[in-house]
């Protein structure tokens, strides 16, 4: 295939139609702009095409190509192995979606983060171990933000072989000993009496990919964020980061911020990440951040890369077709939805609506269509979820004089796809 080649807004049509027709020693040149003159679809020996979605504007526009003389096999094995690591990281993105939508451009559409995230995604040479027709959560090296906050080396994970389940930012150290318990008073003034360069009002965002240790294809994504704030002394870790993450202090090479689960035997994390916001005027700046694989992860998965490859060279076309046009679930009618994981994000109340949500997050059950659908009970309460115990707690809004049922019009969420609790409880959540 031709380098792209950008298309001013007009071409004279003699110019067009020699690029279509080469003329013996005539050479192929533009001609004149007279009008303006697109090309959609192929003439000639070139083809016209549109390219909105790039982050650079002089990538941006009507550009013409060289028309592809010959298609690559895409039963190959290089192109199952590009698909071997497409779809995992797709399904990644959906899970981490309230995260990755603006991770790498602040204030842009989704669809240029979305983008971003793959193109890097892509680049890795690691094939995580989801076969074709899986819907599991990788745990892969993937960058998750992208930014010019110089707090970087704070945020670089690694994993600790006296716990299997935890992910050490070394860089990150602790003035004052602190565990789940503590406020976030106390949290904020350790870490910022240990770390010059961190600044009060920065947020501290933990993702972690967990599974059940008894069934370790069963995945679920994790997502806690805290504000340094050194005068909160009522709100503790354990009321943000809930009942299935822990950041702790920890004493190891260095004296560093560990983040691991509150209970290995419910809960392992595969892999997490530590991303640090801060805001600027007008946007917001992130750190440069990957997920890093525990120890369970390294040494407690075997897969053959060739094995999970040839699976993507598969023709055969069934209901776990992995074509972005092949995904609608109307042949489920009457059926159970596929579910991948259920997970808690935080709610926010929609405008007028008064008092707080008890508790503050609320259960999304993604789907294996990248579908992501709030958790109702029958009346249409939201629910909060506990993956490690698979209990669900109703979720209310409480106020001075008043505790009432939170429902999905009470919060910003309103419109959104729903499922019951039912639904996630036959799902085996």
């Amino acid at each position: 295939m031709g380098a792209d080649i950008p298309m001013p807004p007009g071409l004279k049509l003699g110019a067009i139609l020699m690029a279509g027709t080469p003329q013996p020693n005539t050479p192929t040149t533009m001609g004149k702009q007279i009008s303006v003159l697109r090309i959609k679809g192929s003439v000639g020996e070139v083809t016209g095409y549109n390219m909105n979605t790039s982050s650079k504007t002089s990538k941006r526009g009507d550009f013409i190509r060289s028309k592809a003389t010959s298609v690559a096999n895409p039963r190959s094995y290089a192109q199952a192995k590009q698909r071997a690591k497409a779809r995992p990281a797709q399904i990644f993105y959906e899970a981490f979606s309230n995260v990755e939508n603006h991770a790498f451009f602040p204030l842009d559409k989704a669809i240029k983060n979305r983008n971003m995230f793959l193109s890097l995604a892509m680049k890795l040479g690691y094939v995580p171990d989801v076969k074709k027709g899986e819907a599991k959560i990788p745990f892969a090296p993937y960058q998750v933000s992208k930014g010019a906050l110089g707090l970087s080396s704070l945020c670089v994970g690694s994993h600790i072989n006296s716990d299997d389940s935890a992910i050490a930012f070394e860089s990150l150290e602790f003035e004052y000993v602190f565990d789940e318990k503590a406020t976030i008073a106390a949290f904020s003034s350790s870490l910022l009496d240990a770390n010059i360069l961190l600044a009060e009002g920065m947020e501290l965002t933990f993702l972690a990919v967990c599974c059940n240790p008894n069934n370790p294809d069963e995945r679920w994504a994790q997502i806690a964020s805290v504000v340094l704030d050194t005068t909160d002394n009522v709100t503790t870790l354990e009321d943000v980061l809930g009942k299935q993450l822990k950041v702790i202090s920890q004493s190891l090479d260095t004296d560093c911020v560990v983040m691991t689960t509150a209970d290995v035997d419910m809960a392992k994390i595969l892999a997490g990440a530590l991303i640090i916001s801060s805001k600027t005027e007008n946007s917001w700046q992130y750190t440069n951040s990957y997920m890093a694989l525990t120890a369970y992860a390294i040494d407690g998965f075997d897969w053959k890369e060739r094995e999970i490859i040839e699976s993507y060279m598969n023709e055969t076309r069934d209901r776990n077709s992995d074509k972005q046009l092949q995904q609608a679930d109307n042949a489920h009618a009457g059926e159970m939805v596929p579910i991948v994981s259920v997970g808690n994000a935080e709610i926010t109340k929609a405008q007028g609506v008064t008092g707080t949500p008890n508790p503050t997050d609320a259960a999304i059950a993604q789907t294996r269509f990248g579908i992501s659908k709030v958790v109702v009970s029958d009346s249409g309460q939201l629910q909060w979820y506990n993956g490690p115990a698979k209990t669900w707690t109703p979720v209310f809004l409480d106020s001075q004089d008043d505790r009432k049922p939170l429902v999905l019009a009470d919060t910003t969420w309103a419109g959104s796809q729903t499922i019951t609790v039912a639904e996630c409880q036959a799902a085996g959540f």
